[in-house]
């Protein structure tokens, strides 16, 4: 027996990569949905005692603020960037299946 390259195994192989791939980006997803669910609470808690801190730390506030606001940013940087590498992939993923559709090849990548 040898390790021959058909149809077959093609179609287990890129069946078994796609299950696997899908089930982490599942995963991947559903964290960083409760991190940014997060973030956005801790934003509104954080906007709703801004007047008070501001009012009992003065100028100690105003600086740690600043701070927070880069963070803030830094966070809706690295979000948007993750958010338009997903896009990017997604339109790559749709294009091969597309083709592959056109060629009539079935190595389990595409829905059916």
């Amino acid at each position: 027996m040898g390790s021959r390259i058909n149809m077959h195994s093609l179609r287990h192989t890129f069946g078994k990569a796609k299950a696997y791939i899908g089930n982490v980006y599942g995963k991947t997803k559903g964290m960083l949905g409760d991190l940014d669910s997060g973030v956005r609470a801790m934003k509104d808690v954080y906007s709703i005692a801004s007047p008070a801190l501001g009012s009992l730390f003065g100028e100690h506030f105003e600086e740690g603020n600043k701070h927070v606001t880069k963070a803030l940013s830094g966070y809706e940087d690295i979000k948007t960037k993750v958010m338009d590498t997903d896009e990017n992939v997604r339109g790559h993923y749709s294009a091969i299946v597309g083709d592959l559709k056109k060629k009539n090849i079935d190595i389990s990548l595409v829905d059916t």
